[in-house]
Parts: structure tokens; sequence; C-alpha cells
């Protein structure tokens, strides 16, 4: 039986296995979740690219190029959401593994091991990738929008909403980039502290 708090009823080593059991399997299948998001993100954006890139010019407010610069940023935003709640729900319950399930008794999570922050965090590079895949197409829309430029010439409010799109495609891409980064760097913290907080931790003796 391991030992809890007291006033807690005592949890055998079964029920412990059980809770960690279904902890793992539900980090796998947010892992899963999340690289399927991803997919499915570049499948989308992929397909309004496309139709965007067959698109000479601006032929008026319905243009399928002005329509595609305003549903690019929002399904970036949408999968922003949903992709880095998925990264933070995977650290929350990586973490309760370590910290509430076997808190003394085994080795730290590969991810928030010593050996993790000598040889550098793995995180920064998963998450660099990840906005870069998701920042592209909207970087590809305001190099459409640049292109369409010379066709509002003769139209100021064509010209006004070009501007417009391309400063809500530069504010959504601040803001994806502000959530991807925070996930990460909270996650980041968080595990961090706890490595730090361990007998023989980095520093540590």
């Amino acid at each position: 039986m391991f030992s809890r708090p007291k006033g807690e009823t005592p949890v055998s080593a079964a029920e412990l296995v059980a809770f960690y059991n279904a902890a793992r399997a539900e980090i796998l299948e947010r892992i899963k979740l999340r690289d399927q998001c991803i997919l499915a993100y570049i499948a989308s954006t992929a397909v309004i690219l496309g139709v965007m890139f067959k698109s000479d010019g601006l032929e008026g407010l319905y243009d399928v190029k002005l329509i595609g610069s305003v549903l690019i940023p929002l399904v970036c935003l949408i999968f922003t959401i949903v992709i880095s709640s998925h990264h933070v729900a995977i650290g929350n319950i990586g973490q309760y593994i370590v910290a509430e399930l076997y808190p003394t008794s085994t080795p730290p999570h590969w991810d928030i091991s010593a050996t993790r922050f000598d040889k550098g965090s793995a995180q920064w590079p998963r998450a660099s990738s990840q906005m870069l895949i998701l920042s592209l197409p909207m970087l590809c829309t305001i190099w459409f929008l640049c292109r369409s430029w010379p066709a509002t010439v003769d139209d100021a409010n064509a010209r006004a909403l070009v501007v417009a799109l391309v400063c809500l495609n530069l504010g959504m891409l601040v803001w994806c980039s502000v959530i991807n980064v925070a996930a990460y760097t909270g996650r980041l913290s968080a595990e961090r502290k706890r490595e730090l907080s361990r007998p023989g931790g980095p520093g540590k003796a």
C-alpha cells in the first residue's frame, strides 16, 4: 500500500497502475489528436490557397482571394487554440503522473528530466516548427494580397479592403504566435520548476 496524506484512504498499487494507465492513454490520445489537427490544418489551408492561387487580380468584393484572406486567419486561430490546448493538457497530465501518482518512487518523465536541461529542450524545436506550419498560410495570404495591390490603383475601396485584410492577417499571425509561445513557455516553466525542486535536480548535489 502507498501512503497518502493524513485523512485520505490509502491507495493500493493496483489502483495506482489503473490511474497511470488511464492517464497514459489520455496522453497518447491527445498526442494523436494534436497531430491530426496539424494535418487537418495543412489540408484545409492548402485547399483554400489552391483556390486563391488560381485567381488572378481582384474581381469584386466576393473575389475568392478576398474570401480566402478572411478564412485563413480564422482557421489558423481556431486550430492554434485547439492544438495549444492539447499540448497544455498533455503537459498537465504528465505532471499529474509525476506529482500525484509516483511522486518519489519513479524517475521523472523524459521531457522533464535533468538530462533534458543539459542537452537542450525538445519543446522549442517542436514549438517553432509548429508555429511555422501555422503561420505559413497567412504569410502566403499576405503575399497574395500584395500581388493584388496594383489592381486596386483606381479603386479606393478596394485598396482600403486589401489594407484591412493585410492588417487582419498580420494581427492574427501575432495573436496565434502569442498563444503558441504562451502554451509552450508555460508548460516548460512548470516542468523546469518541478525539476529544480527534485532532490538531485539541476544545480543540486
